[in-house]
Formats: C-alpha cells, sequence, structure tokens
C-alpha cells in the first residue's frame, strides 16, 4: 500500500537515501576507530568527531542558500560523489601510509560538509516527490531507512570491516557513496524538466538570512523551532551521559549496552514507520504534542526506576515518540514553507538544533558533575532523564494547546 502511494520515484529517492545512511553508519565507527591508531589522546580523536558535526554550525544556513538555487537531487548527487573521492583519497593514504590525524580531520570536516548538502537537500526534495496529504508517510520512511541503515546495517559492517584494517574499510565506504549518484539518475534526468521554482533565481545567493526571516515570521514555524530547540536542549544531556548511566546505574556490559541501543533503533523504526498511520488517526495537529509528551513520559519511568527491563522497555517506547514528534514537525515545515525557501529554512532550523544540541552535550556532564555534590554516583546520572521530563512536559503544559491549534491550521 504505502509503495504504491508514495510511488516510484519516492522510492528511488529513498533508496538512495538508505545507501547514504549506510555510509554514514560505518564512518560513525571508521573515523573514531582509525583516529585512535594516529593518535591516542582522547581529545584527538573526540576532535576528529566534532570535525564532523562542525559543518553544521558554521555552513547550514549557506548551504541552504544554495540548495534553493540548485536542482536538489543534482545536489546530493554531487554530494555523494565528492564523499566518495574524500573516503577513496583516505584509503589511498591509509594503503601508503600517509595517514596522519591532520588528513582525518580534514577530511572529516570535508565530509561533514558534503553532508549538510546532501541532507538538507534530501528534506526538502521530499514535497516535490509526494503529494501533500503524504508527507508524514514519507518523512517516516525517510526517517526509517536512516536508522536501519545506520544503526543496524552501516555500524555493524563497519565494525566488521574494520578487523581487516582500515583501508579495505575505507574503500568500501568510497563504493557505498558511489552507488548513490547512480540511483539518482533517473530523478536528476527528471528534474531538469521540471519548470524551475518561481523566485529560485532572485533569493538563492542574495539573502542568506532568508530561512530565518521566514521563521521569524511564521508563528508556527517560530514555535517549532523553540519548542524543538528546547527539547535537543535537554536531550542532549541525556546523550551525552548515556554510556556512563548504562554502565554505572545500570550495571551494563558494552554488548548489553549495544543490546539496549539496538532496542532503542527498533522503537525509532516503529515510529518513522506508523508515523503516517497516527497522524491519520489523531485529531488534526495533535502530532508533535503527542510524541513530545510520550517522550517526556518514558523520560519520568527511566528517571524514577533505572532497572534494565524497564529502561528498555522505556527506550523502545521513548524513540518512537521522538520519531513521530520528528516526522510531524518535518512535515509541517514543509508544508508551511514556500518551496522556494525550504532549503534555507531546513538549514536554518538545523543550524538552530545542532547549536543546542551542542551546549547541552556540554551542559549533560556538568549537570551531572554538579548533581555529585549531593547524589552518588548512580542517583546523579539519573538527574539527565528527569531534567529531559520536567522540560518535555512543562512545554506541553504551557504551549501544547496553542502549538496544536496553529498545527491544526496548515
Amino acid at each position: 500500500m504505502a509503495a504504491a502511494v508514495l510511488g516510484w520515484r519516492f522510492w528511488r529517492f529513498w533508496s538512495a537515501s538508505l545507501t547514504s545512511n549506510l555510509s554514514d553508519g560505518v564512518a560513525l565507527i571508521a573515523l573514531p576507530w582509525i583516529a585512535t591508531t594516529v593518535t591516542d589522546e582522547a581529545f584527538l580523536v573526540g576532535a576528529v568527531a566534532a570535525a564532523g558535526r562542525l559543518p553544521w554550525l558554521v555552513a547550514a544556513i549557506p548551504a541552504g542558500a544554495v540548495i534553493d538555487r540548485l536542482p536538489r537531487f543534482a545536489t546530493m548527487a554531487a554530494a555523494a560523489t565528492v564523499r566518495a573521492l574524500l573516503w577513496a583519497g583516505l584509503g589511498l593514504a591509509a594503503v601508503t601510509g600517509r595517514l596522519s590525524l591532520e588528513a582525518l580531520l580534514v577530511v572529516a570536516f570535508a565530509l561533514g560538509l558534503a553532508e549538510v548538502f546532501y541532507d538538507t537537500a534530501a528534506v526538502t526534495a521530499i514535497p516535490r516527490l509526494v503529494a501533500r496529504g503524504h508527507l508524514e508517510a514519507a518523512n517516516g520512511q525517510f526517517r526509517t531507512a536512516e536508522i536501519t541503515a545506520q544503526e543496524f546495517l552501516g555500524r555493524p559492517a563497519g565494525g566488521f570491516v574494520l578487523t581487516a584494517g582500515a583501508a579495505p574499510a575505507l574503500f568500501l565506504n568510497a563504493g557505498i557513496c558511489a552507488l548513490v549518484p547512480a540511483l539518482l539518475l533517473r530523478l536528476c534526468r527528471d528534474e531538469h524538466r521540471e519548470p524551475r521554482l518561481a523566485d529560485d533565481r532572485d533569493s538563492g545567493w542574495r539573502r542568506f538570512g532568508a530561512g530565518i526571516t521566514t521563521i521569524r515570521a511564521s508563528p508556527l514555524l517560530r514555535r517549532l523551532v523553540g519548542v524543538t530547540m528546547l527539547f535537543n536542549l535537554a536531550y542532549a544531556t541525556v546523550l551525552a551521559t548515556q554510556v556512563l548511566f548504562a554502565r554505572t546505574t545500570l550495571g551494563l556490559g558494552s554488548a548489553q549496552f549495544g543490546l539496549l541501543m539496538l532496542t532503542a533503533a527498533a522503537g525509532g523504526i516503529l515510529g518513522g514507520q506508523f508515523g503516517g498511520r497516527v497522524a491519520a488517526r489523531l485529531p488534526a495537529g495533535w502530532l508533535p504534542m503527542t510524541g513530545l509528551a510520550g517522550t517526556g513520559i518514558c523520560h519520568l519511568v527511566m528517571a524514577a526506576a533505572p532497572v534494565v527491563p524497564v529502561v528498555a522497555v522505556m527506550l523502545f517506547v521513548s524513540h518512537a515518540c521522538v520519531l513521530l514528534c520528528t516526522v510531524s514537525v518535518s512535515s509541517l515545515r514543509q508544508r508551511v514553507t514556500p518551496a522556494a525557501l525550504l532549503g534555507r529554512v531546513n538549514a536554518a532550523a538545523g543550524t538552530a538544533s545542532w547549536g543546542v544540541a551542542t551546549v547541552g552535550m556540554v551542559a549533560g556532564g556538568g549537570l551531572v558533575s554538579l548533581a555529585e555534590r549531593w547524589l552518588t554516583d548512580s542517583d546523579a546520572l539519573r538527574v539527565p532523564h528527569a531534567l529531559t521530563a520536567a522540560v518535555l512536559l512543562v512545554l506541553v503544559c504551557t504551549v501544547g494547546r496553542s502549538t496544536t491549534r496553529l498545527s491544526a491550521q496548515v
């Protein structure tokens, strides 16, 4: 049913995104692991990971302006080609013994920059592939592909291939990225036959800040970005401390922690798969706050009852709720934003989200350290879950009704 409703063009796009996210999953394991072979400094290994995230903060808004000017699918294909060349270059450096920390830092940043262009263009392209009434289903399938490829396929594949050495993993990722332009070729050809958006030429280069201006001018977009920023700020404190929470509070080993994360990812897949159906059954505009409330309740339970069976179930449910919220927010943003500005609006929203998430990551460790003055280490690690629950439930109680009313009008 979903295949017939969304159409072959969407599924060709979905296949390319699945493949791209498979590469992302391999990269999440490969780059930090390879960094440990050239340095044993924890700070420098972390710097390689940070270099890949930095473009979302410093380059996403200009990238959005470029994407609004260029064909979406061609931009995705070009970004994937650049990534393939970068991975192949690293592979050659590994074979010739010239792999260095400096090279890893530069390539990680360049890969992150290409990812900004690919991901922003992909989210911006979805409304051109499906009818407005099917955006929740399309965004749900898109997010499901992301989780499946990264968590269930890419990371395990990266870890397995790394047992053969750095070069095989690097060349594998180059090959994966090279498949993406081939999958997008038909869409790129069709895109050139489509009419250009009305003001692509007028505003693509002239106003990098058009995305921010559009968000500020729209009550719904402004509300969605504000809620998302507060959500990411609180949720990042959980992400920053989740390994310690699993080891210290739950008493899990590395293999058990991996299974716990797979359980959470499975919940995300469920939320992505059924996002469209849930949206169709709820009253208009209810999906964002329903997902937010569900996530808050789950973290409240985890803070109150930190035992493995309870946490596993709550992680499964909370990740399903997070995906419901993510799918609904993406769909609303796509509906309310003029097509010619969607790249810049998505980029501005992404920059805000990544910016506060970075702050939250840093604050998470500080919050636990502060709590340890009065609590045991185990109990202090429950505080980020309690904080996330409080922030989300307060948001639902204070702005839930008005946000739902604005969402229902779209």
